[in-house]
């Protein structure tokens, strides 16, 4: 199928192209001033009505948009585009009879606040019935922008993009003030403000390209793009684009400079407005007075470095709690029962009303509610009664991933978020990491990386995360594994906030207790030690011992 195919099938005229684009009224606005471009070899399609529609999608989701089932472009098409070289544009040069603005023309501007003064200055003239903008680069015209009263615009076809007034700038100047429109640029002429404009409103970024070298000349740059949605959004892209540490955004106390000057707004404040622009600072840079009040609070009450109690008073005692937007590393060898002592510590968070999510991929969620639930109703054989009785107790808060294959993690944790939004639940399981897809070329990078999304799946929902992690095989079963015996990559222990270690200790060694709870890592409270537990068979509990 052909993208002027499908535009003719769908009844949408296509008005002219432009370099690439086919230059469209917009579907999904009720344009009737030609605003969507869509690429004639990609099909990416995009609304230039920022404000009112400022649609942009692929060519599956434009067909999607209209109703149609999405069908592909021609593999040749693709392929082709692949493989041409760039080259240099190039512009037509434009040769308009432009002729002196009539009066009705002239005193349109003049209401619109431009003194005779200025419009000369601009060389503003007409041409039919509209007002003519002219452009020029280095002295010759490359463009004229043309404008009704009624604010309808067009512009010569294949004009080069330049800024408005470029060749106007004093270049000794550092400093350089970009707006938004023709009539703002001659508006901040008026405050006596030496001001360019964009060519083509605030989604159009071609001329910054095009005008990079001449950009290099300014170290820094006031934006004064219009103070609404599209104004604001081009702004961060083009303060990104020029370089955030060199931008400041003018807030002015109207839409644009024109409103300003047309309200009565006086030149100091707009000179004011302009020179104290607000940074593009990153939302994540911050400096110490910020977190004032935070650390007195933490200083006054230690208790808040404290989390949720565990399920046994010494681990609490040495762990501190399970703290919000953490990782815990759970290790051991296999057999130890690492898992059976987290499935009593989810018992607890049930019991609390705290809510869990489980991925226990490597069993069945029927095996491992299972022994959930022997440790729950503290038999061996509950009643079929008991059983569901228990379950739905426990359905209020515990949420299941129903799936033993391998995992990608991206798919893993958006069931994760799901569950964090809609339930409110806080603490997340995955047992274990061997079942969770982190192949890729270099699988210490991969496991880096998997870490790294669960630290910030951890912190942006206010969540603890447990990490089953399984131990490597030690020299024999008296040996106690530490936070080095980690299967996998250093990055697992090192990046995680706790590790814990389970270590079933020998039979011939069983005085104080059979298994050893070992907190490796405790990045909060820094505190380090043992918790000796005893395992009732028939309850299928840990229980704390004296050790």
């Amino acid at each position: 199928m052909e993208i002027k195919e499908y535009l003719s099938r769908k009844g949408i005229q296509i008005k002219k192209t432009r370099g690439p684009e086919l230059i469209i009224n917009c579907p999904f606005c009720g344009d009737k001033e030609y605003k969507g471009a869509v690429n004639s070899q990609s099909g990416a399609y995009h609304c230039l009505h920022a404000n009112r529609c400022g649609v942009s999608s692929s060519w599956f989701d434009f067909q999607k948009k209209l109703g149609d089932t999405p069908q592909t472009l021609p593999a040749w098409k693709h392929a082709a585009s692949s493989f041409i070289p760039p080259q240099k544009k190039k512009y037509t040069t434009p040769t308009p009879k432009i002729k002196k603005l009539s009066s009705g023309l002239l005193q349109h501007l003049k209401e619109r606040g431009f003194s005779e003064k200025t419009i000369e200055y601009f060389k503003i003239g007409e041409k039919d019935n509209a007002m003519a903008y002219p452009y020029f680069k280095d002295g010759k015209l490359t463009g004229v922008k043309y404008i009704t009263t009624e604010k309808k615009m067009w512009g010569e076809a294949n004009s080069e993009p330049v800024l408005f007034n470029r060749d106007n700038i004093d270049l000794s100047e550092d400093v350089l003030t970009i707006c938004e429109g023709e009539n703002d640029c001659m508006a901040l002429y008026e405050y006596g403000i030496k001001a360019v404009s964009v060519p083509n409103g605030s989604k159009d970024f071609r001329w910054v390209d095009n005008e990079w070298e001449w950009l290099q000349q300014f170290d820094e740059f006031y934006i004064c793009l219009d103070n609404d949605t599209a104004g604001n959004e081009g702004a961060q892209v083009l303060a990104q684009k020029l370089g955030a540490w060199k931008c400041s955004r003018a807030i002015l106390p109207h839409k644009d400079a024109n409103e300003c000057l047309q309200n009565g707004i006086q030149a100091d404040e707009i000179i004011e407005r302009i020179g104290s622009g607000v940074d593009f600072k990153p939302n994540e840079l911050a400096t110490p007075d910020l977190f004032a009040n935070e650390i007195i609070q933490l200083i006054e009450n230690p208790q808040f470095l404290n989390g949720t109690p565990t399920a046994w008073d010494k681990l609490t005692e040495v762990l501190g709690g399970w703290r919000k937007s953490e990782l815990t590393i759970w290790s051991g060898q296999s057999g130890a029962g690492k898992s059976t002592v987290l499935n009593q510590q989810i018992l607890g968070f049930i019991g609390k009303g705290v809510g869990v999510c489980m991925a226990s991929l490597e069993m069945t969620p029927a095996r491992y509610l299972r022994w959930m639930l022997l440790q729950h109703t503290h038999k061996q054989f509950p009643r079929p009664a008991e059983v569901r009785e228990a379950l739905a107790g426990m359905s209020d808060n515990l949420y299941i991933i129903n799936s033993t294959d391998v995992m990608d993690i991206d798919v893993l944790l958006d069931m994760f978020k799901y569950a964090a939004r809609r339930y409110n639940v806080q603490h997340f399981v995955i047992d274990s990491l061997m079942r969770i897809n982190v192949t890729g070329a270099d699988k210490w990078d991969s496991q880096k990386e998997f870490i790294t999304k669960l630290l910030t799946f951890a912190k942006k929902f206010q969540a603890h995360v447990h990490l089953v992690a399984h131990a490597r095989k030690l020299t024999s079963d008296e040996d106690r594994p530490d936070k080095t015996s980690v299967k996998g990559s250093g990055d697992i222990t090192d990046l995680a906030h706790n590790v814990l270690t389970v270590w079933r200790v020998p039979e011939t060694s069983r005085i104080e207790s059979d298994t050893v709870l070992t907190v490796q890592k405790n990045r909060e409270v820094g505190t380090l030690g043992h918790v000796g537990l005893f395992f009732d068979p028939k309850a299928k509990l840990f229980c704390d011992s004296n050790f």
